[in-house]
């Protein structure tokens, strides 16, 4: 049995249509299928017409798909590329085994240019990112912020942090995004908490409700500039700044880090860690603090007096009983 060019480039075409499309790899392929088989610009223009169409109604079903079972569509696309080339090789198509492995050679080659953006923008979630809300609760508001991540698996992943219940990053349970539909849970606490709301057309903000022990408050997030993000664009100049203070104070070196959200957001080194021998400061860097410690000390302990945490002149033993035992000056 034997089939014509235009046959074999369809079946060809449909294996390719369906291995690819989850990617996003079927357009920019077609044309160079359909020329490897010797097909003229008026068969092509049909197939390209035809494939357009068949992919512009399978997008959406397929698409969905790949975002939430990506591992899955992923391993049987090659699987499915495979069997059609089994299968373009048992209708007889005329195509002799190095223009076959051309064909392989070129589908290889669009997926290798498409699938690194195509991967990334199938990983993207349109909630992913660093959102802040609040939930109106009839004493006030109670502000809390969440970030959505799409792990590798294509699975939506989330955490939040609320501020005034010292709650920092808990992973929340039954995160999903469907139809526009945002919701999450938080495990493990009493009154069962869940969020349900919906995706603005702008994608900027969710309206919804939070649930917990059958009350339903009011409850809105706006996707906000990740903390650490903005903190690392606001300290562009910031080199400038160590440096002239360096040389007003005739510092030789020095090494500076600042942590954000027990993230490391700059770490460096500045001049010299000797002079003599010209070795200069690195962020790894030890330098002997002295009592530089006690002065450090002092000012957390200040935070935590502002903060209402602690008083002055309240006895130790009120905060840190396992420490101090026989010791009159501090145990009073």
């Amino acid at each position: 049995m034997t089939a014509s060019p235009l046959a074999g480039t369809a079946l060809l075409c449909l294996v390719v249509f369906s291995s690819t499309i989850c990617v996003g790899a079927f357009g920019p392929l077609l044309p160079e299928i359909a020329r490897a088989q010797g097909l003229p610009d008026w068969q092509l223009g049909l197939l390209a017409g035809s494939f357009g169409f068949a992919r512009m109604a399978a997008d959406l079903p397929v698409g969905a798909l790949a975002t939430r079972r990506l591992a899955s569509a992923l391993t049987l696309a090659p699987i499915t590329l495979l069997a059609g080339m089994l299968l373009l090789a048992q209708v007889g198509v005329h195509t002799s085994p190095w223009r076959v492995a051309l064909d392989i050679v070129i589908i290889g080659a669009g997926l290798g240019m498409t699938f690194p953006l195509t991967f990334a923008a199938v990983q993207q979630s349109p909630i992913a990112g660093h959102w802040e809300g609040a939930i109106k609760l009839p004493t006030g508001a109670l502000n809390f912020s969440v970030d959505f991540t799409v792990a590798s698996d294509g699975k939506l992943a989330a955490a939040i942090t609320i501020p005034q219940q010292g709650a920092k990053d808990l992973p929340l349970a039954n995160v999903g995004f469907d139809n526009g539909e945002v919701t999450f849970g938080l495990p493990n606490v009493p009154g069962d908490p869940k969020f349900r709301g919906k995706l603005s057309t702008d994608g900027q903000k969710i309206e919804g409700t939070f649930s917990q022990g059958g009350a339903d408050l009011p409850c809105s997030i706006e996707r906000k500039a990740d903390p650490v993000a903005a903190a690392k664009e606001a300290l562009t100049g910031f080199d400038d700044v160590v440096t002239d203070a360096m040389k007003k104070f005739e510092v030789p070196g020095m090494a500076i880090a600042i942590v954000k959200d027990k993230e490391v957001i700059y770490a460096k080194g500045f001049g010299l860690r000797d002079v003599e021998k010209q070795l200069p400061v690195t962020a790894d860097t030890i330098f002997a603090i002295g009592s530089s410690s006690k002065a450090f000390t002092t000012f957390v302990l200040g935070t935590l007096v502002d903060e209402g945490k602690i008083e002055w002149d309240k006895p130790v033993r009120n905060y840190i009983p396992w420490a101090i035992t026989n010791i009159p000056a501090t145990a009073s």
